[in-house]
């Protein structure tokens, strides 16, 4: 697999800046595409969250955006082992956050985590909600052209 940093961690779709990419959201957006075949003219986007560092030396620009309600899901099984969705209001309630010790490249870490379906998330997806709900609060504004929200779609 490519993912030889993150290897079984859940995460947004992203890589790396390329010099075919006119900007940081080109690449966000073309990366999407590539790992789990959502088209670039399906996202709208409607902001983006500050930088944020990673504890193994990456930058991430995330940026946020609605999925037009036809997309197609084309899952490239050298980057993504499955994709799902969790609730947005789900994802912004802190009561669902636990702080827990986790093992990553052969480091502990203790990180806050949240528990979905058989799914531990950690680590960045937690930052960026917490990041989006100073922000955005629960404002989850969602045009009829839409689909409704059930997650946050954050391209990297």
């Amino acid at each position: 697999m490519h993912l030889r940093h993150h290897p079984g961690q859940i995460s947004f779709p992203g890589g790396k800046h390329e010099a075919s990419d006119n900007s940081l959201l080109d690449t966000a957006l073309r990366e999407t595409e590539e790992e789990i075949g959502i088209l670039q003219g399906q996202v709208d986007i409607f902001g983006r969250l500050p930088s944020l560092s990673t504890i193994s030396g990456f930058t991430i620009n995330p940026y946020l955006g609605f999925i037009d309600s036809d997309y197609q899901l084309s899952i490239d099984k050298q980057e993504v082992r499955s994709v799902f969705e969790v609730p947005l209001s789900y994802l912004l309630d802190s009561k669902n956050f636990h702080k827990q010790h986790l093992v990553a490249n052969k480091q502990r870490h203790y990180t806050f985590c949240i528990r979905y379906q058989n799914r531990l998330i950690w680590g960045q997806p937690h930052k960026f909600y917490t990041i989006y709900n100073n922000k955005y609060g629960n404002n989850l504004y969602t045009p009829d052209e839409y689909k409704p929200i059930h997650h946050l779609y954050v391209a990297l």
